[in-house]
């Protein structure tokens, strides 16, 4: 069905601007975005094929330019345009961070990092270096690796740590395959780096484990055995 064919209460930039974008639903939104269909397809129906093609939103944000452009409907300039709203997602997310308390933004905190690595292809190992108040001095990504292994140097972390002076220290790591539960390995190397750290007079505050799935902190664990006992 064409969109002229719809009616006016059904088309996507109508309900917005009558209702509101939150209360679209996620191909709507796409449709948004996407703007035009094809001469066989109409915009909804190119943004169902890419939510099937990706597995839903959370598949969508790992989805390259040119895997987006081998959906039918979608151009090189769409597919930018798509990247480049979630990467203004993830930056909306990592500045309401910015200049406060980070303990009194934990939800806040596990949101951005799921946006930031959640979708990654790649193991990635990031650090966030935090001062006295426990405000952000900066954050940074010390490792890429293969999916399946991660080797950090806890000596570069605390090298990095001690440039801007930090105070506390946050890891961050993901977990590609989707599963969230810490390996031995990363029992392991946390507990290497709280005792390095502590030499130091820098704390670490927390450990977390991220996928598209969800984040899971070794700090918080189960409270039968709290992961951050085991040093």
């Amino acid at each position: 069905m064409r969109l002229k064919d719809m009616p006016e209460s059904e088309l996507p930039r109508e309900k917005a601007e009558r209702n509101g974008v939150e209360l679209l639903s996620n191909r709507e939104l796409l449709a948004l975005i996407i703007r035009k269909g094809t001469k066989n397809r109409n915009v909804l129906e190119i943004a169902d094929e890419l939510l099937a093609v990706s597995g839903g939103l959370a598949g969508l944000a790992r989805m390259s330019v040119p895997a987006l452009c081998r959906v039918s409907g979608i151009s090189k300039v769409t597919a930018v345009q798509l990247k480049a709203c979630m990467e203004l997602m993830q930056r909306i997310s990592s500045a309401r961070l910015q200049n406060v308390c980070i303990m009194d933004r934990g939800d806040d905190l596990r949101q951005w990092l799921q946006m930031k690595l959640g979708s990654k292809m790649q193991e990635e190992f990031l650090v966030i270096f935090l001062d006295q108040a426990y405000q952000i001095l900066k954050e940074k990504t010390l490792f890429r690796g293969t999916v399946n292994s991660s080797v950090v140097s806890v000596r570069e972390v605390l090298k990095e740590a001690l440039e801007v002076s930090a105070r506390h220290l946050i890891l961050v790591h993901n977990h590609p395959s989707g599963n969230t539960e810490p390996s031995l390995e990363d029992m392991q190397f946390t507990s290497r780096m709280i005792q390095a750290a502590e030499m130091m007079d820098i704390d670490v505050l927390d450990h977390y484990v991220v996928s598209q799935n969800g984040v899971t902190s070794l700090r918080h664990g189960s409270v039968e055995n709290p992961l951050f006992q085991f040093v």
